[in-house]
């Protein structure tokens, strides 16, 4: 029975207790508030950006300052694998309406070239060789995609988990 709960998206969990027994009632897993997660704001090329929160639980924000200098992810992340290199280039691919006979080898190239900017602008000797050597190690690699993304000057990640949570309910 478990199982089928799961599967359609709730769980079974104490919600209170009456003469020392349990009262037991159901949340949702994974359902959390409406709206799409804007929530990943990084590498900017230029002055830090203004950012101004519109709507807390949706997690909405506007960039006020600054927005043509900075990449905003704006696609839910796998719970399995988390933000890889594979789902960034299909990302930056969208973003700069690269086509689709471009290799993917080409478009993350572009890629690590706009984020190799904002690393270089950072002057941090010590940034610019953790960045560089990553990308060196698993860029050309046959299975890179998988690679978990490395992302530089990140302003603005609010934690998806709260999408995600909601308060128990009899």
């Amino acid at each position: 029975m478990r199982q089928a709960l799961v599967h359609d998206g709730y769980e079974i969990v104490q919600i209170d207790e009456i003469s020392g027994s349990p009262i037991f009632g159901h949340r949702t897993i994974g359902g959390g508030v409406s709206g799409t997660m804007n929530n990943l704001i990084f590498a900017s090329i230029g002055p830090k950006p203004r950012i101004v929160v519109i709507n807390a639980i949706n997690n909405d924000f506007k960039v006020t300052r600054n927005a043509d200098k900075i990449l905003i992810y704006d696609r839910p992340r796998s719970k399995e694998s988390g933000l890889t290199w594979g789902h960034m280039v299909k990302w930056w691919r969208a973003q700069q309406q690269m086509p689709l006979a471009l290799s993917n080898f080409r478009v993350g190239y572009n890629l690590v070239e706009r984020l190799t900017q904002t690393v270089a602008m950072t002057k941090s000797p010590g940034e610019e060789l953790v960045f560089r050597t990553y990308y060196e190690q698993f860029f050309k690699r046959p299975d890179g995609s998988s690679y978990p993304a490395l992302l530089p000057q990140v302003y603005l990640h609010l934690d998806p988990m709260t999408r995600k949570t909601t308060a128990a309910t009899p």
